[in-house]
């Protein structure tokens, strides 16, 4: 504290550094935000182009640049030896690094596990939500307070991390499709044509003396003298016919490929006087199947889209504004889930000590994060067993991550005794981790897999607005019920009436991004059924 000439403490001069402090770690909180949100297209377009090695390796340098300097700032005390402006650049790093190898570990597991997208993505996902309470709980366990010897286990820590993942980073392409095991009743007369498909790079052939299904009625059905090389002309013809399904020719956006493998394959007719079978066999064949070359899991109908293109689909600001409005609710008691800690300790236990207000808050703090890791766990394989097992959408998820969210809010608007603050804390976490365990496989559903890390940078934007607005509101409502005290802090004595108006806001948000969810999923509903009709009728077509 700094004394005036006459001994007094210079309230004045102490509270101006006081609100230096405030704004500098507010200055560095930002840097650290730009890193790891606005850094999110940039590097999402270099894993994409150059693999995700190139965006392990950068965020491990980038890591370095950060820690390392602010370690040794922190190691040497007030004039040490970094200025602000550096700091915050070293912020910027640290927020770049964890931005990029974390987006390369994201675009792996999706392009990886194609099949099972929303459980590979929830391994990492839920490890990111982890690393902050578990190195925030070595560092106090071990180092107590001492900052500089925290920052320096993050310097090692996240260094040898990625550095002993790196060799072992790598995408599979899959190889060649394989086929869904047939029923007893149909092996006998199936077997040949499952035979005949492996190795066809069409995935469907004629054999002689079978006859195919011309794509159009004005063309004549090809027999067995007509040649194979008539039947191959005759089958990519049916392919092409079949891509225009899906393959948005207008936009551009996609290479034009077969979108139903198993349509084609089943255009294969059976013995003689079996028949084709087609309903039983379009049936079976709709199971998953693995990923081709370009990373595109063959039951799915959407297209590659990356880039500007994105902002032209309706999809892209379904996903952008549901993550804005739920991502925002939870930045905004994450960031300030120490000013509610202590609003009602301070009006609820007024005798309450300096260490009390500190234990409460880290004790938050660490809810947070574990509560965080078991949302985005659950939400990442659970939306896989949506798929998988129930049919349903992923947004299933989404909606049920905008309701805890909402059940949240609820609790907070009425919680006084802090004692009931965890629940509240509990709730934003999973409702939190549930939000971003299921947003990956989301975006590779809808947009594709091989621009999934451009597409993240896109989308993670959208925390970045919402987190802004919400946190701004959040302060000013604080300090519209706060004053000034005598070491140059804010103090509000109201208890829940220093945030209270904040949730409400925020309690209206969720249950639009719930309301917005329903909408998404009815849509998406519609559009399956679109397809199956499309199906359907190319099915008695080629009949």
């Amino acid at each position: 504290m700094a004394h005036s000439d006459r001994g007094q403490p210079d309230c004045t001069k102490d509270e101006g550094v006081k609100s230096y402090d405030h704004k500098l770690n507010k200055t560095q909180g930002v840097a650290g935000n730009l890193g790891m949100y606005g850094m999110g297209i940039p590097a999402g377009l270099l894993i994409d182009r150059r693999g995700p090695k190139y965006g392990i390796a950068i965020g491990t340098i980038a890591l370095a640049f950060g820690y390392f300097p602010l370690h040794s700032a922190y190691g040497q005390g007030p004039g040490g030896s970094i200025g602000f402006y550096l700091s915050c650049l070293c912020c910027f790093f640290t927020g770049t690094g964890s931005c990029t190898a974390f987006t390369a570990a994201i675009k792996t597991a999706t392009f990886n596990w194609p099949e099972h997208r929303g459980t590979a993505t929830a391994f990492p996902l839920s490890a990111f939500g982890l690393s902050a309470f578990v190195f925030a709980s070595i560092g106090t366990l071990a180092f107590g307070d001492n900052i500089a010897d925290l920052l320096l286990l993050l310097s090692i820590g996240t260094l040898c991390f990625n550095l002993l993942g790196l060799p072992f980073i790598r995408l599979i392409s899959a190889g060649q499709e394989y086929d869904v095991l047939p029923s007893d009743e149909d092996r006998a007369d199936v077997r040949p044509a499952v035979k005949a498909r492996s190795r066809a790079s069409t995935m469907s052939t004629v054999r002689p003396g079978e006859r195919h299904p011309s794509p159009h009625p004005s063309q004549p059905v090809n027999s067995a003298t007509n040649g194979s090389s008539d039947a191959r002309a005759n089958l990519t013809t049916t392919a092409t016919t079949e891509s225009r399904l899906v393959v948005d020719e207008e936009q551009g956006l996609a290479r034009s490929r077969v979108a139903s493998p198993s349509l084609s394959s089943n255009s294969v007719s059976s013995e003689e006087g079996q028949g084709l079978r087609l309903s039983r066999s379009v049936s079976r064949q709709s199971a998953p199947r693995p990923t081709s070359a370009g990373g595109r899991s063959s039951h799915d109908y959407g297209l590659e889209i990356t880039g500007f293109k994105l902002l032209e689909r309706l999809e892209f600001w379904q996903l952008f504004v549901m993550l804005a409005l739920l991502a925002g609710v939870g930045l905004m008691t994450i960031n300030n889930i120490g000013n509610n800690v202590k609003a009602l300790i301070r009006h609820w236990i007024p005798t309450a000590t300096p260490t009390y207000y500190r234990s409460s808050e880290a004790f938050h703090v660490s809810l947070l994060s574990l509560f965080s890791f078991v949302g985005r766990f659950l939400s990442g394989v659970g939306s896989d067993f949506l798929v998988k097992r129930l049919q349903a959408s992923r947004f299933w998820c989404l909606t049920v991550s905008g309701g805890v969210f909402t059940l949240a809010q609820m609790f907070a608007i009425g919680t006084r005794n802090p004692h009931l603050l965890p629940i509240v804390t509990v709730l934003t976490g999973i409702a939190y981790g549930a939000l971003f365990g299921v947003y990956p496989a989301l975006i590779a559903d809808t947009f594709g897999v091989s621009g999934l890390s451009l597409n993240w940078g896109y989308i993670i934007f959208a925390p970045v607005v919402s987190g802004f607005i919400f946190n701004r509101y959040y302060g000013w409502v604080y300090d519209d019920h706060s004053h000034i005290i005598n070491d140059g802090t804010l103090d509000c004595p109201d208890g829940l009436d220093c945030y209270q108006m904040a949730y409400f806001i925020t309690c209206g948000s969720s249950m639009a991004a719930v309301a917005l969810s329903l909408w998404c999923i009815s849509l998406q509903n519609q559009r399956a059924k679109g397809r199956t009709r499309a199906l359907s009728r190319s099915v008695r077509y080629g009949e």
